[in-house]
C-alpha cells in the first residue's frame, strides 16, 4: 500500500517535517495493509456479534419518572425563546 503524503499534508493542512512524514507515512501504510486483510477474510458463515468477552447489562431498568417542567429548565438558561435554549449562530 502506498500512501501520498503529499495529498494527505493538504487536506488535512498539516505541516510535518519530512521525518514526522516518513514516520507517518509507514504507520499509515501499516494500517491499510492490516485492513486489507481484514477485508480478505471471508466472513459469509461467520455469526454475527462474536465476541470472546462475556457481556452483562449494567444499567439501571428504564423507569418512568417525572420530569422536570421546561419553563423551570428555562429559567436557568443564560438566552431562549421560550421553547429552548437559544445559541449564537457559528454559521450563516
Amino acid at each position: 500500500m502506498n500512501v501520498d503524503m503529499k495529498t494527505l499534508q493538504d487536506l488535512t493542512m498539516l505541516a510535518l517535517s519530512p521525518e514526522e512524514c516518513a514516520q507517518l507515512q509507514d504507520e499509515l501504510e501499516a494500517k491499510l495493509v492490516g485492513m486489507a486483510e481484514l477485508a480478505a477474510l471471508d466472513l459469509q458463515d461467520a455469526p454475527l456479534c462474536v465476541t470472546p468477552l462475556e457481556h452483562t447489562n449494567v444499567l439501571r431498568d428504564d423507569i418512568v419518572l417525572e420530569h422536570t417542567a421546561r419553563e423551570a429548565l428555562l429559567q436557568h438558561a443564560p438566552a431562549h425563546n421560550g421553547e429552548y435554549y437559544a445559541a449564537p449562530a457559528i454559521q450563516e
